[in-house]
């Protein structure tokens, strides 16, 4: 096995440190970062810091080298990973800078999507892999290996970063670049400064997919750079990253309303073989269509939901050059965009298809504002069951197959939820095979059901070549950490938390994301 050096860096270039930043314990101010979204309640934060720079959150770690903390960026996570249960909450919503040079962003972790879309749009460019959410931050992007809507033709937040700035636990920098470096597993990876770490590279390998979120990512062999992007904080904070841009594409947009699921998965082929520029291709279910009605979202949809529709894709495809309206009319009939014309016919889908052209940017607002209304139906289904019930919260899945086994598993994911009595809307992303089951509980027995329903799901998913985790971390969701084990198995496992050892310790950065501390196995290498 090999080596590879890297100097650690002076975050203070030699000077002295600069004042720490304070630690809040204002209750206010701690209530405010005591949640993060779709996250069960955690005890709640010790403290709070909000370092406005790299050089002032190093000096803070320095000074507090024994304090458990909690690396935050807005809230946005599903899986608890940011939801703080007495530790330091260190927030770096206050490192928000952002450079834009050629087609390259520059930005400090604390800077929203919404912020860097809007920068990025009067210069024409765009950010390829960025989720649909854009309240979400670029440091908890790139924490979480964050995926999307458009990972089919873009893959996801790793594929587009090409440097990255990281505060380790003990105060020191280490600046990684793309390509400079490349390691395989089994290495060692040497970190000297002020302190020499030695950082076992893991032998077990990630998921052969295109987007998964199960632990540290192991290729043979890797850049190290990927080593910490989908970390979700637990081997360093970031302090800033380097991404990829493209220049902006105008776009196609389509919502086809299906008779049958096995029509949507039919039409998605089609999509996925055809001469297409194909973003994305997003899928809701009859259920999902039916809580947008129930729950009251329909009316500020602007747009009708057929009532005999039992299944619903969203489509966007990428123009190979800018055309009118009249000139996108006359492609579907005889130019580049006949394969749409012809994927539509072939699935009968032409009648029930709504079509945006680039220049109806409100009409294709209002056919994608279907994709937030689902979650929210959602969630506004859970929270009313909530209050008859405490018990009752999120019981949702992140799996992903193959799509030539995709059909097969959207069969499977409807038999394990009914076959245990319990009601399930699936939507997410099908272009990539990534779909979300979630159950609708009403009781705690139906929670119970829903959980042993994940899970043997996640078993099948993994005996078709795929993963239970796909995009939105582990974080400390208990139901997911099964899943990880189940992913990475035991042996692997224990590589994965010898690698957090090396470059924390004492473990008190995000201590329980990803995984426990088990006294068990300290001494393995």
């Amino acid at each position: 096995m090999g080596t590879l050096e890297l100097p650690l860096l002076d975050p203070f270039h030699g000077g002295d440190p600069p004042e720490p930043p304070p630690t809040v314990r204002d209750p206010e101010r701690l209530a405010a970062v005591a949640r993060a979204a779709g996250a069960t309640q955690g005890s709640g934060a010790a403290g709070l810091v909000q370092p406005q720079s790299e050089a002032r959150l190093c000096a803070w770690l320095r000074a507090h080298p024994t304090t458990t903390v909690l690396p935050q960026g807005a809230l946005t996570s599903l899986t608890g990973g940011a939801t703080p249960s007495g530790e330091v909450v260190i927030s770096t919503t206050r490192m928000k800078g952002l450079r834009i040079q050629g087609q390259r962003a520059v930005a400090g972790p604390g800077l929203l999507l919404a912020d860097l879309n809007e920068a990025l749009h009067e210069r024409d460019l765009f950010y390829p892999p960025a989720p649909t959410h854009d309240g979400a931050s670029i440091g908890g992007n790139a924490a979480t290996n964050a995926a999307g809507a458009a990972t089919f033709r873009y893959g996801t937040t790793r594929d587009w970063v090409r440097r990255i700035r990281l505060a380790l636990r003990h105060g020191e920098v280490l600046e990684l670049r793309r390509g400079d470096h490349q390691i395989r597993p089994g290495d060692t990876l040497l970190l000297q400064g002020r302190r020499s770490l030695q950082v076992p590279i893991p032998r077990a390998l990630s998921p052969a997919l295109k987007k998964s979120s199960a632990g540290y990512f192991v290729r043979d062999p890797m850049d190290p750079i990927d080593l910490f992007l989908g970390s979700e904080g637990t081997l360093a904070i970031i302090t800033e990253i380097e991404l990829a841009l493209l220049p902006r594409r105008e776009l196609l947009v389509g919502l086809s309303f299906l008779p049958s699921t096995s029509a949507a998965v039919a039409l998605t082929a089609a999509l996925r073989r055809a001469e297409l520029l194909v973003r994305s291709i997003e899928f809701f279910d009859r259920r999902c269509l039916q809580l947008v009605r129930d729950e009251g979202q329909a009316g500020g949809l602007h747009l009708t939901i057929p009532p005999q529709a039992k299944a619903c894709l969203l489509f966007v495809l990428e123009l190979a050059e800018d055309l009118d309206d009249e000139a996108i009319l006359e492609q579907l009939s005889h130019g580049g965009l006949v394969p749409l014309a012809q994927a539509l016919d072939a699935c009968q889908a032409s009648e029930s298809t709504e079509l945006a052209l680039p220049g109806q940017a409100r009409r294709q607002q209002q056919l994608a504002a279907l994709r937030e209304a689902i979650p929210m139906s959602a969630s506004e289904f859970l929270l009313r069951h909530q209050r008859r019930d405490p018990a009752i919260h999120k019981l949702g899945g992140d799996m992903i197959v193959p799509f030539e086994h995709f059909g097969s598993m959207l069969s499977a994911y409807y038999r394990a939820f009914h076959d245990r009595g319990l009601d399930v809307a699936i939507w997410g992303h099908i272009s990539d095979g990534n779909v979300h089951p979630n159950g609708l509980p009403r009781d705690a027995d139906h929670m119970r059901a829903g959980e042993q329903a994940l899970l043997a799901l996640a078993q099948e998913v993994l005996s078709l070549g795929g993963c239970p985790l796909s995009e939105h971390g582990v974080g400390r969701h208990p139901l997911k950490q099964r899943m990880l084990a189940l992913t990475r198995g035991e042996q692997g496992l224990r590589q994965l938390r010898a690698t957090k050892r090396a470059l924390d310790p004492g473990w008190t950065l995000a201590p329980g994301v990803l995984f426990p501390e088990p006294s068990s196995d300290r001494s393995e290498p």
